[in-house]
């Protein structure tokens, strides 16, 4: 019984209510949504060098991400006809290639190409997107790690039907000056539940709050109830994502810091003493390791100025796999004595506890 609830999908408890005047873009859009998170049946081949084979952005089980790039002042050039099995799948111009930056071809050359995503059927592909390629719909893979995608016309179809929901959406809302929904699931286009201004142009438009409803991975055929902590955090809102994150760095450090408050405390010697505030202090360092260790994403950009990203990145897997084993070890060796010293030190305490003192209501209920 308990497997199969483990399996079993989740319940629908939001209905899906997609306009006459934008089917079948903004189907299109549910789908691709779903599709592009995790759930689209994509297999991808794992990069050969190191430390490429560490990283987990790419795991068997992820699909690749798409970012939208419509609107972007950046240079754009058409892609060679090479990137098409042949000319009767579809035509060249309704392809762009999108050039970001420019990195030494070592880093970001044709022979390093990351992960090679397809789909796993054996379904025919007839184009291939590398980083920093896109549709002229706008969407294109994700240029958080190398990649190659290759798309089906079925794929192109839809990510084409997509992009252009994307924009006659950010067009409605930019003319409109509409606000963004206060309800999870209502209508971005809805100002009677509107609190927040929309901010465009957005670059995750498949990711959790970017178009509600349409932004959330509405269609799962199979979402199990046991996911990665990845795709949980997909699935929440940013201020859940947030105050996720907030109590993951807080409560070890509120705890600590609450039991650092009986340092003075009187203890059975002075081992468990010092042990006592040691431990205090490793929860408190705890949160702000972990803070260090999350923040490098963002220290990574300002890094990509004088250190290659390689480089950058088998330095942070070698500094948070060391800084991991020590501190994982610590926190629960801390957490453990904590709990067990409140008990231990009981077996010693002052020969004040046992007076009772005059006038007190204590006289009149059962007391040490």
């Amino acid at each position: 019984m308990y497997v199969l609830w483990f399996q079993k999908p989740y319940d629908i408890q939001y209905p899906i209510l997609v306009r006459t005047d934008e089917f079948p873009e903004a189907l299109a859009f549910i789908v691709a949504s779903s599709r592009w998170v995790g759930y689209s049946g994509f297999k991808s081949t794992r990069q050969k060098t190191w430390p490429d084979r560490l990283r987990i952005d790419g795991a068997q089980d992820k699909d690749p991400k798409f970012y939208w790039f419509k609107g972007s002042d950046d240079p754009t050039v058409n892609l060679s006809g090479s990137t098409v099995s042949s000319d009767a799948d579809l035509k060249i111009q309704d392809y762009r290639y999108r050039v970001q930056r420019s990195f030494p071809g070592k880093i970001r050359g044709k022979e390093n190409t990351g992960f090679d995503y397809f789909p796993i059927a054996d379904i025919a592909t007839c184009l291939s997107l590398s980083s920093w390629q896109a549709l002229s719909s706008g969407l294109g893979p994700s240029t958080e790690q190398l990649c190659r995608i290759s798309l089906s016309t079925k794929d192109i179809l839809r990510l084409n039907l997509a992009g252009r929901f994307i924009s006659n959406l950010i067009t409605f809302l930019d003319q409109k000056d509409d606000l963004s929904p206060m309800a999870t699931f209502a209508d971005p286009r809805d100002k009677a539940n509107c609190t927040q201004r929309l901010k465009f142009p957005v670059s995750r438009p498949f990711g959790p709050g970017t178009f509600r409803p349409f932004g959330e991975s509405l269609i799962r055929p199979r979402s199990e109830n046991t996911i990665a902590i990845g795709d949980s955090l997909d699935q929440m809102s940013l201020r859940a994502v947030l105050a996720h994150w907030l109590a993951v760095f807080l409560i070890p450090s509120a705890y600590g810091g609450m039991h650092l408050a009986a340092r003075h405390s009187i203890f059975p010697s002075y081992v468990e003493s010092t042990l006592w505030a040691a431990s205090c202090y490793i929860l408190l360092g705890v949160g702000v390791v972990l803070t260090l260790l999350l923040s490098w994403p963002f220290l990574a950009v300002l890094s990509e100025l004088c250190i290659p990203p390689r480089v950058w990145d088998a330095f942070v897997l070698i500094l948070a796999s060391g800084a991991l084993l020590i501190v994982v070890p610590l926190y629960v060796s801390a957490r453990v004595f904590l709990v067990v010293e409140s008990f231990v030190s009981l077996r010693h305490v002052p020969s004040e506890v046992y007076q009772t003192p005059e006038r007190s209501i204590t006289n009149y209920i059962p007391h040490l």
